[in-house]
């Protein structure tokens, strides 16, 4: 999995592969290093917090052959079946999304005092974090 952040702090691009077996983190002082490491140890704490659910969602990923969700259509005629199984999917996306972000900004609000204090002064563009 690959992490970069942009605009944040001193930082104004940075990538991590945790793919990797090392990482090696060198630069001149104030440039971000620490809060790079920050922010990859919270995504990375929010994560394991919430990877029992985050492996029920890849079991389901790998087998959705196997799980199908068929429910009546409703204002048929015919009593057919609709597979909702992706609308499923998605909704669970969604809910595992938000439970990881819930945890995420509990973690980056015990660390930073406000998205404020750690805006990039560099760029007026806000931060942003990709996995």
């Amino acid at each position: 999995m690959k992490i970069q952040i942009h605009n944040f702090g001193p930082i104004n691009f940075f990538e991590s592969d945790l793919d990797k077996d090392l990482h090696l983190v060198v630069g001149d002082n104030n440039i971000g290093k620490s809060y790079a490491i920050t922010i990859i140890y919270l995504i990375l704490k929010s994560l394991m917090e919430s990877r029992s659910e985050f492996y029920f969602f890849q079991f389901l990923e790998e087998n959705q052959e196997n799980f199908k969700i068929k429910a009546p259509r409703i204002n048929s005629a015919a009593k057919e079946e609709m597979d909702i199984s992706d609308q499923f999917r998605e909704n669970l996306r969604k809910i595992l999304e938000s439970y990881f972000l819930k945890n995420f900004q509990h973690y980056f609000s015990g660390t930073f005092d406000s998205i404020e204090s750690v805006t990039s002064i560099y760029t007026t563009e806000k931060l942003r974090i990709v996995l």
